[in-house]
């Protein structure tokens, strides 16, 4: 899963177990449209294993899934 950060321009490479941890332990990952505005959260589903979802409008979405990969 491929990032980059708002504040710092740094990018990277994290495996979905990773970002669930690091999102786990209190930060703050979203998603934006194609033009960078409207950021929707990135939650962890406590399944098994766990995963990512994006919620949006209050409802969890599956719109992970229908960003560009890299």
């Amino acid at each position: 899963m491929q990032w980059i950060s708002d504040t710092s321009g740094n990018t990277g490479d994290n495996t979905t177990a990773q970002m669930v941890a690091w999102i786990n332990e209190g930060n703050w990952a979203y998603v934006t449209d194609t033009d960078g505005v409207s950021p929707v959260p990135v939650r962890v589903v406590n399944a098994d294993p766990p995963h990512l979802r994006t919620q949006a409008d209050g409802k969890y979405t599956n719109n992970l899934l229908a960003l560009p990969h890299f």
